[in-house]
């Protein structure tokens, strides 16, 4: 666990952005399919897609300041780059603070699952995670790297009294992870925290495993509530048990709200040739139709 420490917004994109981007394509890909196979993946859609433009159509106008911001952050982005490529990275330390929004159901996960859920999402950042070199295709595997960032859960509140950084509300809510009211209700200070919301649904109408937004989508004044990660109980760390690889569904959102877009870019059209025009922006792994499967 760790003191609350500042971090300030431009702090964030200058600690973590950043180096996500240059260091961790696991993060974005996970394939283990041959690189001539990679233009054929037709899987379904992402919930970061599905949250985004459910945002964007409850407040349109959010999206003209969100493409502005996410403008301005690709030239300090590339900017940064060209200042620190090669330097040494400091360890940067994330306080996370963990909702678990239940109605006593099984979705009320245990201290023991959620620490073990940032252990795991730990192991992914540090690259000590042992399915490294069955899920990165070989092509890949020199680029994953210890990105220098590790979350802790937090050690103090926002009076500064003693937490072990892990809430819980019994609310209907849980439910459908994307009502406004949620993160209203139950938020943090996300200059000294990462939220991260765990829920039965995290959306109402669909089976979605989990969401985030891209920073610039959440960085007006009025959806600033909206930063964090909600994720479905049963997509949140080793307990799951599934063995679909829904225990790094988390680590997936994370790199989402740290600005890494899918290895497919922004487009929708999931497994169509067109799919392959667009990308996520970094010269790290070739175009793909899509694989939206840790959404």
């Amino acid at each position: 666990m760790v003191d609350t420490v500042e971090i300030f917004y431009p702090m964030r994109y200058l600690f973590f952005f950043i180096f996500l981007r240059l260091a961790l394509p696991g993060v974005a890909q996970t394939s283990n399919h041959p690189i001539d196979q990679i233009c054929t993946e037709n899987l379904s859609e992402c919930g970061h897609s599905i949250a985004t433009e459910s945002l964007f159509s409850r407040h349109p106008n959010l999206q003209p300041q969100a493409d502005s911001t996410a403008q301005l952050l690709e030239q300090f982005t590339t900017q940064f780059i060209s200042l620190t490529t090669n330097k040494q990275v400091p360890l940067f330390t994330i306080p996370v603070v963990v909702h678990v929004v239940h109605n006593n159901g099984p979705e009320n996960l245990s201290d023991a699952d959620i620490t073990d859920g940032i252990a795991l999402l730990n192991e992914d950042f540090s690259a000590t995670n042992e399915e490294i070199p069955n899920v990165i295709h070989p092509n890949f595997l020199p680029l994953v790297a210890d990105v220098q960032v590790e979350f802790k859960l937090a050690r103090l509140d926002t009076n500064n009294l003693p937490t072990t950084g892990i809430f819980r509300y019994e609310s209907n809510l849980t439910y459908d992870g994307n009502n406004s009211l949620l993160k209203q209700n139950y938020n943090y200070p996300r200059e000294k925290y990462l939220n991260i919301w765990i829920v039965n649904k995290p959306f109402a109408n669909n089976n979605a495993s989990a969401f985030s937004y891209y920073p610039s989508s959440v960085n007006s004044p009025g959806s600033a509530h909206n930063d964090g990660v909600v994720i479905a109980h049963w997509a949140f760390g080793r307990h799951s048990g599934t063995g679909l690889g829904y225990e790094h569904v988390l680590t997936h959102e994370v790199g989402h709200w740290a600005n890494l877009k899918h290895t497919w870019g922004d487009q929708s059209n999931l497994g169509s040739a067109a799919a392959c025009n667009d990308d996520d922006g970094v010269a790290d792994t070739p175009n793909t139709k899509g694989h939206a499967f840790y959404g």
